[in-house]
């Protein structure tokens, strides 16, 4: 934040984690269907294990460490367990927070109840009255990852809180039971409603939703001169738009310049080959502000949450191109309605068949 009036906060910059996800092209493994989705989890989470590593041996938080800095409450991601080992290290309680639901295995954690026909995980595409196969998939499904998490996942950040907090630390399925609450962004308005106990806290619904900052000058001019409107194309933070495969690139691009149009693109590279007159790259904006632009026309989104939740709150009608490992990309595209609607246009014809549909 850099905000020098905060003076009771002290922040540390751990952006190298972006560097070590992207030597492991993080962005690219949950996506491509090139290998399985069990070699694809196994490089991913080898991935997270480095970045845990690498946070706790960053020098400004091995002085956090070592100074034994006297704190009350630890406030802290929940999917991955490492950094929890510092609610032991400072013997304090502590809060794992998740910007989705939770997974089984946190949700079993802090007592809430994992059933896996009534409250299957939210990583499967099942919503309610399960088939008979759906609930044996479900069950398999929990069976694996609460294996996963007690035999794999802990066992190995065990070795790494040891190296950093000594051999005399519990593990950490024992310090993950220790969580005091869990703040989970769910609405019970958009996801399936199942039972939770009181220390579980939804704080979905656009808690993070603020009033639109001031968008650039260029972006602006760019926005209020769209006579015919404009339309919001965003792969948000962890998806590159650069990642995508060239074909998928030129059928998009060949799409937009058969619309009349302007189109914003969040890209990450300003330098654009074959970019049509009407597409505006910018390597970064705020997105409520456009989002909130009475000229907006539509959001192509990767269907991010917060993203998917900005724009029904800006009422702006969306194209959805899930790109995530919890995403089954061609069924979803299939069953989208918008989707089926616009492969109907010759562009959008374009742009699907590079997608393969």
């Amino acid at each position: 934040m850099k905000d020098s009036s905060l003076t009771n906060l002290t922040e540390i910059d751990l952006s190298m984690s972006y560097d070590v996800m992207k030597s492991y092209k993080a962005d690219e493994l949950l996506s491509t269907t090139e290998e399985s989705i069990v070699v694809r989890l196994k490089k991913y989470m080898e991935a997270l294990h480095i970045v845990a590593d690498q946070q706790l041996a960053h020098p400004d938080v091995q002085n956090l460490i070592h100074n034994r800095s006297n704190f009350d409450l630890l406030m802290v991601e929940a999917i991955y367990p490492t950094q929890m080992a510092l609610s032991w290290w400072f013997k304090i309680p502590f809060i794992g927070m998740i910007s989705l639901d939770a997974p089984s295995r946190i949700h079993a954690a802090i007592g809430n109840p994992i059933h896996p026909v009534l409250y299957p995980d939210y990583d499967l595409p099942f919503d309610k009255n399960l088939t008979f196969w759906e609930r044996l998939i479900s069950t398999l499904f929990l069976w694996f990852m609460m294996w996963y998490g007690e035999y794999r996942l802990h066992p190995r950040e065990d070795v790494t809180i040891k190296k950093y907090f000594g051999n005399d630390t519990p593990s950490l399925s024992e310090i993950q039971k220790n969580m005091s609450m869990l703040f989970i962004n769910v609405n019970p308005i958009f996801h399936n409603v199942r039972p939770l106990v009181p220390a579980t806290i939804q704080i979905g619904g656009g808690i993070h939703l603020q009033k639109p900052k001031a968008l650039p000058s260029d972006i602006k001019e760019y926005l209020d001169g769209a006579k015919h409107g404009f339309i919001y194309f965003s792969l948000g933070t962890n998806v590159k738009s650069a990642s995508l495969h060239q074909h998928v690139k030129d059928s998009i691009l060949q799409a937009f310049s058969e619309l009349p149009y302007n189109i914003l693109w969040k890209f990450e590279d300003e330098h654009m080959s074959n970019k049509p007159a009407n597409v505006k790259i910018v390597t970064w904006v705020p997105q409520t502000a456009v989002l909130a632009h009475p000229n907006i026309k539509a959001f192509i989104t990767q269907c991010g949450l917060q993203s998917m939740e900005e724009a029904i709150f800006y009422h702006v009608p969306m194209v959805g191109l899930p790109f995530y490992g919890d995403q089954d990309i061609k069924k979803i595209y299939e069953k989208l309605p918008i989707c089926i609607v616009m492969k109907k246009c010759q562009g959008w014809k374009r742009l699907f068949g590079g997608l393969n549909m």
